[in-house]
Formats: C-alpha cells, structure tokens, sequence
C-alpha cells in the first residue's frame, strides 16, 4: 500500500524561508542606544512556520551587544504589549550576543507558530555597548524603546516611548514548516 505523501525530506523541514523583512535596507548607522530596550512589531508575516529565526545586524560603525532577544505575538494586544508572555531566542544556545562592527547575529531556531498576516514584536534588551543597523520610515515595522529597563520577559510594557516607523537592526525573520 502506498499513500500519496512525499518522502520527509532530509532536515524534517518541509519548508523555509523569509517570513519578514524591512520594506527598506537597513542602511544607517546608530550609535549610543546601550542599555535600551526595543520593542518592534514586524507587520504581516508572509508565511506560517512552526518554528522561527531572526538574523540581526550592527553598525558599520561599532560594536553592538544584546542581553536578551525575546519574540511575542502582538495580534490583539495594544502594542507595545504582546498578546502573551514572549519567549526568548537563543544565538548559540546562549543569552544574547556580543557582535564588531558590522557583525550579524542569526538566532538559534524557535519552536513557536506563525501564520500568514501575524504581526510579530522582537523584543531586544541592548547591553551597554549598541550600535546598530536601522532604517527610518520603515513601512512593514513600528517600534518602541525605554531606557535603562529589560523588558524581554514581559507581555505588558509602561513607559515606552513610541519611536515610530523605524527598524533597528533586524534584517530578517524566517521562518520554517517542521511537519
């Protein structure tokens, strides 16, 4: 008896790909935003996955440093609040990462579901040293900031100042089918 189903394929990922981008490069160079906390929400996923990855860039001109990555639906919640508690993404397995000059950090990927037309927030709680890639006027990105806080555990956020249609360093979200 045979069935109509291909053979899973080698890596079991029946699919992958880009599920976001910036609607512009990322282009500028930022300086000073240590110790800051982004909340981005990526609008309009393109694909559904089960799993997720985000590649994030720095500066031409310097160092960029992050303590924590986080990622959290922001659907039905008023952003900068996430729908429920985000759920961090590892680089290597590990919290974080420390990049040079015009370094790029791919997460490690992340059990977590998307579908098409999802609104996703990256949460990024910078380290003392951040400067990163961005882009202004972004129209597929809003973000929000507030300094001297970590915020990557929370679904709720008071005090985040509303930064606009800006992108700050992140390149990409992929995501992938796994079954």
């Amino acid at each position: 008896m045979t069935f109509p189903f291909p053979a899973r394929p080698r890596g079991g990922v029946w699919a992958s790909g880009q599920t976001w981008a910036p609607s512009s490069s990322l282009a500028s160079n930022g300086t000073g935003d240590g110790g800051i906390s982004f909340r981005q929400v990526l609008s309009s996923v393109t694909q559904a996955g089960d799993q997720v990855r985000v590649t994030i860039n720095a500066s031409t001109a310097g160092a960029l440093a992050a303590n924590n990555v986080s990622i959290a639906k922001v659907n039905s919640a008023t952003a900068p609040n996430c729908d429920s508690t985000p759920v961090e993404l590892k680089f290597s397995g590990a919290s974080g990462f420390s990049l040079a000059s015009s370094g790029v950090a791919v997460s490690d990927w992340l059990d977590f579901r998307v579908a098409v037309g999802d609104n996703i927030m990256v949460i990024i709680d910078f380290g003392a040293t951040a400067n990163p890639r961005f882009v202004s006027a972004t129209t597929n990105c809003h973000q929000y900031f507030k300094a001297a806080t970590a915020s990557y555990t929370s679904a709720t956020a008071s005090g985040f100042s509303d930064g606009g249609s800006r992108d700050e360093c992140i390149s990409l979200l992929e995501s992938r089918k796994t079954q």
